[in-house]
């Protein structure tokens, strides 16, 4: 390459084997459609020197061998490197950066391929997805899935050293802090966290979170006086804030305290202020203090609980305007909390989901977050967790970066009188809003549900440009909107591609609020398109690159006719099972015109090779030789 260059869909597909892309330091930039650099069934292809952005897939290697993939810059992509089908690729010193989904992604098909000495991370998702049967060292991530660097859990370095960054030492759990510092990620203890060595300094969490194993304190003061702890969430502890040994004039604010034994305990301590503070989920109490404190001071704190008793107050402190459920010996000013609690059936986050619904399948983990993106879907609004509908699964949508997820609900079928024939919807109907959006803009928005194979589709009910009545449409991925499936390990995730007005919106206007109705579904076809190229137009849907993989996704028991351009498959067709498969050959392009002058053919790979081998159902042939 000689310069920078921009697309707006696939930039480079290598159309031959051995081709070498020497990006010579350039970038390929797009709008997130299509792929950056594609190589599909070609062998020692090489990219190098290159910085990738804005794609779906920075890079795809599919269905190949031998590539290789160096010193390559891959940011922004919804995956950085994705690998289907394909084996012994290496990729070697490459910097895999902010991601939507995954920095390097691996399909169970994948094997022998090579990861070394390449940095992944941060991504949305995963660092590293893995799911077949490959190998590599001295990678650097942090957010590993079901991969291991040789002899490591994990990769062989973390991304960065998390710690309490002060201005001349940083700390890190089990630390003494002797001076102000500012969190830069999560940390785990084994035990105590952070104790305060030093009065009057400032430790700020900056929205990270501390979290134990069940055992020691968050932050602990021992005689200390002037010290503030904010903008922390700390959770798992058996304390989550420890004040003691004569500790006073300290302040506790604007913290999240969470899923320990005791929130914020008090111990012969006297004059602190607690204030606006989020503290929930503490087993025995959310503040505590014991007789030997007094004067402490309690400010618009929610201190809201199932469990235990959310402030105990053995000493004498005062407060107001607080929120609180259960309490001892303590008011603000009358009996009790000025607020009562109704966290438990509010929105915290005003999606639509309730917070209780937000909180697990269990409703009982505060922290829960189901999109992995560091934050909990309580709190986040960009990310909605619920039960779907008649409480049959457990999902989480996840909105893009800036927008703003709302009215998330669950729902039954909105007109079963005309369901499309062979549709089921195992997880019921839900809908959303998607607001904040540029006007005629497009996003993707991720659904992740509990790992159901037999779903193939996404269906809608609503207008759609060409019938602005309500309908049923089959909302497949058409290259601009639509329904991406992809069965994972232990979940089934949908990408949901929308653009503001058009298919898919259920307001239909550019409006910047897409407005998304629409079920995961199972479709039981009874057409399918077979195309070499996997491009069989808009209208022909399901779209098949091989008979085998059309064969095999028929349901059993119906009668399927699969049409199939006028090439030539190289492949062994093996029929198994009971269904009626009805082979029509000689299509063109567009799936328009037969002609019988063009049949399909399905040459046997190799001399011991069967072009068509039938053990179970039937198979009817039209335009079509075996080869």
């Amino acid at each position: 390459m000689n310069c920078d260059l921009e697309s707006s869909a696939t930039c480079f597909t290598i159309g031959l084997n051995g081709v070498k892309i020497e990006g010579d330091g350039h970038s390929i930039s797009g709008n997130g459609r299509g792929n950056g650099v594609e190589s599909i069934d070609k062998t020692t292809v090489r990219i190098q020197n290159i910085a990738i952005s804005g794609f779906s897939r920075g890079i795809l290697l599919e269905r190949g061998s031998h590539a290789t993939v160096t010193n390559a810059t891959l940011t922004d992509n919804i995956y950085g490197i994705e690998m289907k089908n394909t084996m012994n690729n290496s990729v070697s010193g490459n910097t895999i950066t902010g991601n939507i989904q995954a920095g390097i992604y691996m399909d169970s098909r994948c094997v022998m391929n090579s990861l070394n000495n390449n940095v992944a991370c941060p991504n949305g998702v995963y660092d590293i997805s893995e799911h077949g049967l490959n190998s590599g060292d001295d990678n650097t991530c942090d957010d590993p899935d079901n991969w291991n660097d040789d002899g490591e859990t994990g990769c062989t370095h973390t991304c960065f050293a998390c710690s309490c960054q002060g201005a001349s030492a940083d700390f890190v759990c089990g630390d003494a802090i002797t001076e102000s510092c500012t969190l830069d990620c999560n940390l785990n203890a084994a035990g105590d966290c952070f104790s305060v060595a030093q009065d009057g300094i400032t430790i700020d969490g900056a929205g990270y979170r501390i979290t134990g194993n069940g055992s020691g304190v968050g932050f602990h003061l021992t005689g200390r006086t002037g010290v503030i702890i904010k903008n922390a969430s700390v959770g798992e502890f058996s304390t989550g804030v420890l004040i003691d040994g004569l500790s006073h004039g300290n302040t506790v604010m604007e913290n999240q305290i969470y899923d320990n034994v005791h929130g914020v305990r008090l111990e012969n301590a006297s004059q602190n202020t607690i204030s606006e503070n989020e503290i929930a989920f503490n087993q025995q109490a959310g503040i505590y203090t014991d007789a030997d404190s007094e004067d402490n001071m309690f400010l618009s704190n929610d201190v809201c609980s199932p469990l235990g008793t959310d402030i105990y107050d053995a000493g004498e402190s005062e407060g107001d305007d607080n929120a609180c459920s259960t309490y001892y010996d303590y008011n603000d000013g009358a009996a009790g909390c000025t607020r009562a609690c109704f966290r438990w059936q509010s929105d915290g986050d005003g999606d639509g989901a309730s917070d209780a619904d937000e909180m697990g399948p269990d409703s009982n983990d505060s922290e829960y977050d189901g999109d992995q993106d560091g934050n909990a879907d309580l709190i986040d609004e960009g990310t909605a967790s619920f039960h779907t509908y008649g409480g049959q699964g457990y999902a989480t949508l996840e909105a893009p970066e800036g927008t703003v997820l709302r009215n998330v609900q669950t729902g039954s079928n909105p007109s079963s009188s005309d369901t499309p024939p062979g549709a089921s919807f195992p997880l019921g109907f839900m809908a959303f809003d998607l607001e904040n959006i540029t006007p005629g803009d497009c996003i993707d928005a991720v659904l992740y549900l509990p790992l159901d194979e037999s779903i193939n589709t996404y269906f809608k009910y609503g207008p759609t440009p060409d019938n602005p009545s309500d309908h049923w449409y089959d909302f497949y991925y058409d290259g601009q909107t639509g329904a991406e499936i992809f069965h994972e390990a232990s979940r089934t995730r949908i990408i949901l591609h929308l653009c503001d007005g058009l298919r898919g919106d259920g307001d239909l206007s550019a409006d910047g609020d897409i407005s998304e109705p629409g079920a995961a579904s199972h479709m039981a076809y009874a057409a399918r398109f077979i195309d070499e190229d996997g491009n069989c137009g808009n209208e022909n849907h399901p779209c098949h690159d091989s008979l085998q993989d059309a064969v095999d996704q028929v349901d059993s028991g119906i009668e399927c006719i699969v049409s199939i351009t006028g090439e030539t498959y190289c492949e062994a067709l093996v029929m198994n099972e009971d269904k009626t498969v009805i082979l029509k050959g000689g299509w063109d392009e567009t799936f328009t015109t037969q002609d019988p002058g063009h049949p399909a053919v399905i040459a046997a790979p190799g001399a011991e090779d069967v072009a068509l081998s039938i053990t179970a159902g039937t198979v009817v042939a039209e335009c079509l030789e075996l080869d």
